[in-house]
């Protein structure tokens, strides 16, 4: 499975993330974007299922691939005035398709890299490296 980049931005390690459930891959590997631009508009990365959705992250189920989760930043679960979703728990979405639209300037210190990690999954291969467009390949999940 081909996963798309959500967003533009630059592709940085998911060690570099300051929140430890994604620096030392817990929940699965991937990568962090660091965000360019004042408004982000977060697209999906993969066609699926949402399963979860949040004001600050989503995951997509694709048939027979592991899920993948968008996190929107570190500690901003208390920031829902900065975003805004445009997706459900049930919803089908094809890639490229709009999930949710951030205003970076309401985060204040807070870190704003995006963990796009694959859920219960042991690898990801041929990651990207620095800027990255949006819908561009991200990483792929052999």
């Amino acid at each position: 499975m081909t996963v798309y980049s959500p967003v533009s931005g630059t592709a940085v390690a998911l060690s570099s993330v300051p929140d430890p459930v994604f620096a030392e891959a817990m929940v699965g590997p991937g990568l962090a974007l660091e965000p360019h631009g004042d408004i982000v508009e977060v697209r999906a990365p993969v066609a699926g299922r949402i399963t979860h959705a949040m004001a600050h992250a989503v995951v997509i189920a694709a048939a027979g691939s592991p899920a993948i989760l968008v996190h929107l930043g570190v500690d901003t679960l208390s920031q829902h005035g900065a975003f805004r979703s445009y997706v459900e728990v049930g919803s089908s979405v094809e890639i490229g398709d709009l999930l949710i639209s951030w205003d970076l300037a309401l985060m204040g210190t807070r870190s704003l890299l995006i963990p796009v990690v694959a859920l219960q999954c042991e690898k990801v291969t041929d990651t990207a490296q620095g800027p990255v467009g949006v819908g561009e390949v991200l990483f792929r999940v052999p």
